[in-house]
């Protein structure tokens, strides 16, 4: 099981770069390489739209909160910041906190 698991990893890493390595080409030579490459995971919805909503959310609400606010000052301020309810944003803190820790 797990040579098929480390086979098809290597199968997804070799077409992702060689299908970067094209995008790269045609659309920005002369652009960063790693924020193109992260404009081409989401584009291409490898990374999906909820999951950078997410993410953002997290490392926002983590700033603020290192800026010693309260936690229901830092859900509004992210509510207003990103055009999204209160309820979302609690939403978020609740279910994915632990999700996207560096330790992970």
């Amino acid at each position: 099981m797990q040579n098929i698991r480390k086979y098809m990893t290597d199968r997804f890493a070799s077409a992702l770069i060689e299908k970067f390595e094209l995008y790269h080409a045609r659309h920005m030579p002369n652009g960063d390489l790693l924020n193109t490459f992260i404009t081409y995971l989401i584009d291409h919805r490898i990374i999906e739209s909820t999951t950078v909503k997410r993410y953002t959310i997290l490392e926002e609400y983590s700033n603020i909160i290192n800026d010693s606010r309260h936690k229901t000052d830092a859900v509004i301020t992210l509510s207003e910041r990103f055009n999204i309810s209160e309820r979302s944003v609690w939403s978020i803190i609740k279910d994915h906190k632990g999700r996207f820790d560096s330790n992970n």
